[in-house]
């Protein structure tokens, strides 16, 4: 099953879709921007599912845009997850595995 979890942005954007894919492995695609009132309600919007953070063994990226990158580290951090994308992304992405 594939849950589409609204996550608001400090942008003019507006929110952004993460979406939670309920399968093996435990999967998010994208994790909404780097705010704490982001990931709150990606925590909340997993709690409604029966999920935590912790619970996630796969980060999908779709695209470099800090709306959809900026929960990756925190995410994998707290998880554990696999972070998936592009090798065109690595240059966006690889200043996430380096800090602390």
């Amino acid at each position: 099953m594939i849950h589409c979890l609204p996550i608001p942005t400090p942008f003019a954007v507006g929110r952004v879709n993460v979406y939670l894919v309920e399968d093996d492995p435990l999967t998010l695609v994208d994790a909404g921007p780097n705010s704490a009132t982001s990931l709150t309600t990606l925590e909340n919007a997993l709690a409604e599912h029966g999920r935590k953070v912790e619970d996630l063994e796969r980060i999908v990226v779709s695209h470099q845009h800090i709306d959809h990158i900026g929960l990756v580290r925190i995410l994998a951090h707290r998880s554990g997850a696999e972070v998936c994308a592009l090798d065109l992304l690595a240059p966006w992405l690889e200043p996430y595995s380096t800090q602390q």
